[in-house]
């Protein structure tokens, strides 16, 4: 039986990025992934032959500059694009466009979205500040704050209550106190609300997915590499982290790159919110896949 000092579950973005660390630590690493593709929300996969698609990412987002270039990210080749994304909401409906230059889209959603579309986001970008700072969003190589050390971040009581609302709050909570207008402001509150998807796993009403704008409005300091959209899709980031595995003890298996040891299609028995192994261990687990060597 193989022998591992450490076992990185799933192959995403984080777990790949997690097993090169652990590698580089000089650690016998085995990376498992329930799916035939690696990368997880990082992926650019061929579902049908000669056309590739982003399964759920699509820009390398606002990252900072110790880890994008301890990763080697911002080595990656990208494209210029004038709009990054485009949001439609119905029929008859202005859709939202995401213009690259910040004052392109101000000028867009003020021109075509009104006043207080532009207010409300700049509403949004002064709450997200505090937050932004008790995450730690731009930080590299330190320890997750404490809730204590989360609220010194505060320098007023505004800013306390951001990341109370950070903490305990859904999406939902802060976009009806800036964007309160559902029917005007759909299309923007669409576009702001699936953040909490794309960013905690959770509906925008549920407590918690607040935090999803601390991420995600978080205003670049100097520490911070801006947006990117990477050519050959968001996958790439995927195909860097997999080249990094070279030296890796174990070979390869399932198709992944050299020196990383993947296991697709592993024994394990399914069910609902737990997995069980063949000797009757049990796992409480959140993610789509876990085995025992």
């Amino acid at each position: 039986m193989a022998t591992y000092d450490a076992i990185v579950v799933g192959a995403g973005h984080n777990g790949l990025t997690a097993a090169a660390l652990l590698q580089r630590a000089g650690l016998r690493t085995l990376c498992l992934e329930s799916k035939l593709y690696a990368g997880g929300m990082a992926s650019t996969v061929e579902l049908f032959e000669g056309y590739k698609f982003e399964i759920a990412g699509s820009l390398q987002l606002t990252t900072s500059a110790t880890v994008s270039a301890e990763l080697g990210l911002d080595a990656l080749p990208t494209v210029d694009l004038d709009v990054m994304s485009v949001s439609l909401r119905g029929i008859g409906d202005e859709p939202l466009v995401y213009y690259t230059d910040p004052m392109k889209l101000l000028t867009h959603l003020n021109e075509v979205h009104g006043a207080e579309a532009v207010n409300g986001m700049a509403g949004l970008m002064a709450w997200s500040q505090a937050p932004a700072r008790a995450l730690g969003r731009f930080d590299a190589g330190r320890p997750p704050k404490t809730l204590d050390e989360m609220y010194a971040c505060a320098t007023n009581e505004f800013e306390r209550s951001t990341i109370t609302d950070m903490l305990f709050g859904s999406v939902s909570d802060v976009l009806d106190r800036y964007l309160p207008d559902k029917e005007k402001h759909g299309a923007l509150r669409g576009m702001l609300a699936f953040l909490a998807v794309n960013t905690t796993y959770r509906g925008p009403e549920t407590p918690g997915t607040a935090a999803a704008f601390a991420f995600g409005l978080a205003v670049p300091n100097e520490d911070a590499v801006l947006t990117k959209k990477l050519r050959g899709g968001i996958g790439a980031l995927t195909q860097r982290e997999r080249g990094r595995r070279h030296g890796l003890a174990g070979g390869v298996d399932g198709g992944a790159a050299d020196g990383m040891l993947f296991k697709f299609k592993l024994m394990v028995k399914f069910v609902p919110g737990f997995a069980q192994d063949r000797s009757g261990r049990t796992c409480n687990f959140r993610a789509d896949a876990i085995a025992w060597q």
